[in-house]
């Protein structure tokens, strides 16, 4: 009987140790499972925004080359501006609505469809009442400084005609 009790007990704890087993094979699959879907949504690319005149266009100077690509993607377009002297040109990233010229590798001016409340097609009066006391005609464009930022900047804007041709936000201290 001894050798039955045996048999049994081996019998019994082979059934235990099956239904284990069992039970960590379906569990390692769904861990497995578990983990593909985790490592695709590490995967997906970030949602991104596009700059937009809501957004605060003084935040973006000063920002790097990888957080342009982080936050926006690659630009619709890259192309080289060229200055009157060489050490003035710059490499400009192309975005819907904003264009960021880059120095080294940080935006130190923009580009830009609307800035302060004025878009390009808008009156010189619009202008020189947005910018206040701020305004500097100087006849082919105004100029009007920030206070409070964390560096010297101020806006352009061009005037032709009589209404803003273009806009730019800039680093004076570049």
């Amino acid at each position: 009987m001894a050798a039955r009790l045996t048999c049994t007990a081996i019998y019994r704890v082979l059934r235990v140790l099956s239904a284990v087993y069992l039970s960590a094979a379906f569990l390692s699959g769904f861990y497995m499972e578990a983990q593909e879907i985790q490592g695709q949504a590490e995967a997906a690319p970030r949602q991104r925004r596009t700059p937009s005149a809501y957004e605060n266009p003084v935040d973006f100077i000063g920002m790097s080359v990888t957080e342009l690509f982080e936050n926006f993607g690659p630009p619709a377009a890259v192309y080289a501006s060229r200055g009157i002297e060489t050490w003035q040109d710059d490499v400009v990233f192309e975005y819907s609505g904003v264009d960021f010229y880059i120095y080294k590798d940080k935006v130190w001016q923009l580009s830009l469809n609307a800035g302060k409340g004025i878009q390009t097609g808008d009156p010189r009066a619009a202008v020189l009442l947005v910018l206040g006391e701020t305004a500097k005609d100087n006849g082919g464009h105004i100029l009007g400084r920030l206070r409070n930022a964390s560096w010297p900047l101020e806006w352009r804007f061009n005037i032709e005609d009589g209404k803003v041709s273009a806009i730019y936000l800039y680093r004076m201290d570049y």
